[in-house]
């Protein structure tokens, strides 16, 4: 027979040994610690999982315009723009790159991959959004139909800063708040509702260069330039059409381009379709 346990048939209860305080509070730091690094280690995949979708616009049509190169060249490309939608007509898919990442067409490099087609572009968000925000969801229709894939990288380029030579510039304030646009007969260009912003972009392409606004003007302007009388001197022969326009801007608008070296971020095209995939 087994024996008894010894305390079982007696008073005596069996002896209790204390944990000193200090371990007993060492003890507890270490399994709070545990518990941390198990609570880290659990959260942190939840977390990627939980990663949230680049924004996305509701609904969204492209089209491509069958149109000839000559009536393309005649009929303008047209972007406006409202809060939670924005409207592209007869554009060329660098357009909607420079819009979508705002570059100026100078910072697009592999711009050879890019097409000479037209397209109509209609999208609409689900509530009214921000500019910025439609940008990053104009990146991901790009990506969704036309399949393009895109890095940036830095490069120290030959560049201009668009600056104002006048105490008061001959610019007119806009009353529209839409998108510019450029009208032109003969050797005179008339601006309408037009940034600095976007006006440094035109500029970036006569002058074979990147331009940055360095006016500080904010708002929209309507304002006109004649290269006419510029066009006819001697010296503009030898410097083209960057002189003429860079005289043009200066002595009508109270603007000016001065020479700098910066870096200047480029806008790489890796891989884009040749057409955009159905809607």
């Amino acid at each position: 027979m087994r024996s008894p346990i010894p305390w079982r048939n007696s008073w005596e209860a069996p002896a209790i040994t204390f944990v000193p305080r200090t371990i007993t509070k060492e003890y507890t730091r270490r399994m709070y610690k545990r518990f941390a690094i198990g609570l880290l280690c659990f959260s942190i995949p939840f977390a990627v999982g939980q990663t949230a979708a680049p924004p996305a616009f509701e609904v969204a049509s492209v089209k491509q315009v069958l149109i000839s190169p000559q009536d393309a060249h005649r009929i303008p490309e047209t972007v406006e723009v409202h809060p939670g939608n924005i409207s592209m007509r007869n554009v060329l898919i660098t357009s909607c790159i420079k819009w979508a990442y705002e570059v100026q067409l100078i910072q697009i490099s592999g711009r050879e991959k890019l097409s000479f087609d037209r397209y109509e572009i209609l999208a609409k968000a689900e509530k009214a959004t921000p500019v910025p925000q439609m940008r990053l969801m104009m990146q991901v229709l790009l990506a969704d139909r036309f399949k393009l894939e895109a890095h940036r990288e830095t490069k120290e380029t030959r560049a201009y800063a668009l600056v104002v030579s006048e105490p008061s510039p001959r610019l007119h304030a806009s009353g529209g708040d839409v998108g510019s646009s450029v009208r032109g007969k003969n050797l005179a260009l008339a601006f309408g509702s037009t940034t600095m912003l976007e006006f440094a972009d035109f500029l970036s392409m006569s002058q074979r260069a990147p331009v940055i606004d360095k006016t500080g003007l904010q708002g929209r302007f309507d304002f006109d330039i004649n290269i006419t009388p510029i066009a006819a001197a001697p010296e503009a022969d030898q410097g083209g059409t960057a002189f003429v326009i860079a005289e043009a801007i200066q002595r009508q608008l109270g603007l000016k381009l001065e020479s700098i070296k910066v870096p200047i971020e480029m806008l790489v095209i890796d891989r884009i379709a040749k057409a955009p995939t159905g809607n």
